[in-house]
């Protein structure tokens, strides 16, 4: 019942794009991309995978995520010319331990020429609490694009700063982007695209989506460069239900120039199935280099002719109840609390109870497994000076 609910769904968020990046601007930055996207290499991707999937569960308030978000701060830490820190944020239900996203600065020569924003999730989940959550195509692949990219970018200097940012708390709210978002607005009016890597290691095809005009214009240039490379299976989608259910909701609500890649394929997410042999080493591969040659060209040239003035949020209602009901028919776990939250926006006389209900429900997912790793990590005195300099150079 469900897939066919998502075929149609679909169905209906396809629509039929003119793409309109300037061809002499592609033309253009042919020329400086090629060497980068020979850099990328199949080998690294499946082993940064490997490397994710390899501490059992990375969900938010395990100590998995504590222990690979060091891993990714130690990885970050070897490329030339970035700045690491960690970001804390306070995680629910927890009063001692703190959530850590991974932010990995590489300033630009330019300080006034502006950011440019990748990002990807590298918490994971299982619906049944107590098997593993490998969580490699959601989202160890978008981290591990995320992570070849860095390195390919970190072999030359930039005019405009890259940041490049691995974000805990997805999968329970989108708490990590969330806080950093409003820690960092200032930072956030210079950037002048935002890119989410979410789920790109599997499907048919990877979906290039948005959902306003100013960023159909960022869609279209990575769909061009997609085609410029000699790949078919990319793909433009206008869909507000696409780039709301990721971080990318985040900065969509503060007016950022954002898309989100995509693969569409939820067969085994969130479940002890979604393991690295179920991916398309090919597909990391094609992914890495569009991200990479897109990011070349969006340091290298104007945003003027790319990006309209006026913002136009698309209107998707019809589509997004549709996936929105795929959603719901294929997870108990998100109909309860989906449905609790809408009880409680109804009815502001039962927020107590729904609070307590979510609480409890949320604690019963606690289980001997999740928790197996120790959950005491503490930062060293290098990671905590580096978070707050970090935070001082912004």
């Amino acid at each position: 019942m469900s897939s066919c609910i998502e075929h149609w769904a679909k169905t209906f968020t396809l629509l039929a794009l003119t793409v309109s990046t300037p061809s002499s601007l592609i033309a253009k930055a042919n020329e400086g991309w090629l060497f980068l996207v020979e850099q990328v290499s199949g080998e690294r991707l499946i082993k940064y995978v490997e490397d994710l999937v390899a501490f059992k569960t990375r969900y938010a308030l395990s100590g998995g995520a504590n222990f690979s978000a060091k891993y990714l701060y130690r990885y970050f830490s070897t490329l030339r010319g970035f700045n690491v820190s960690f970001h804390l944020f306070p995680l629910p239900l927890e009063d001692r331990r703190v959530g850590l996203n991974v932010v990995a600065c590489k300033p630009g020569v330019r300080e006034s020429a502006g950011h440019i924003l990748l990002f990807a999730h590298y918490d994971s989940v299982s619906n049944d609490p107590y098997a593993s959550a490998p969580g490699a195509d959601d989202n160890a692949s978008g981290v591990a694009v995320m992570m070849e990219a860095a390195y390919v970018m970190s072999l030359y200097d930039w005019n405009r700063t890259l940041i490049f940012t691995a974000f805990s708390g997805e999968e329970i709210g989108f708490i990590g982007s969330s806080a950093w978002a409003k820690e960092n607005e200032d930072l956030l009016k210079n950037v002048v695209g935002g890119v989410c890597l979410d789920g790109v290691g599997r499907g048919e095809t990877v979906s290039i989506m948005y959902a306003d005009e100013q960023s159909k214009a960022l869609a279209d240039l990575t769909l061009n460069v997609s085609i410029m490379l000699g790949f078919k299976d990319f793909r433009e989608v206008a869909s507000v239900l696409g780039v709301e259910g990721s971080d990318s909701h985040v900065f969509l609500e503060r007016g950022l120039k954002v898309i989100r890649l995509w693969d569409e394929d939820a067969t085994s997410i969130h479940s002890p199935l979604d393991l690295p042999e179920t991916l398309y080493p090919n597909r990391l591969v094609e992914t890495c280099k569009v991200i990479t040659a897109t990011l070349h060209l969006l340091l290298t040239e104007s945003f003027k002719d790319l990006y309209p003035g006026k913002t136009v949020k698309l209107k998707n209602e019809g589509a997004r109840s549709l996936l929105l009901a795929a959603v719901l028919a294929s997870s108990p776990t998100f109909l309860l609390i989906y449905t609790l939250l809408k009880w409680r926006k109804r009815f502001p006389s039962s927020q107590r109870w729904v609070k307590t209900t979510l609480t409890a429900y949320i604690s019963g997912i606690d289980s001997p497994f999740i928790f197996d790793q120790p959950s005491n990590h503490k930062l060293s005195k290098d990671e905590i000076l580096g978070s707050l300099r970090c935070r001082n150079e912004h």
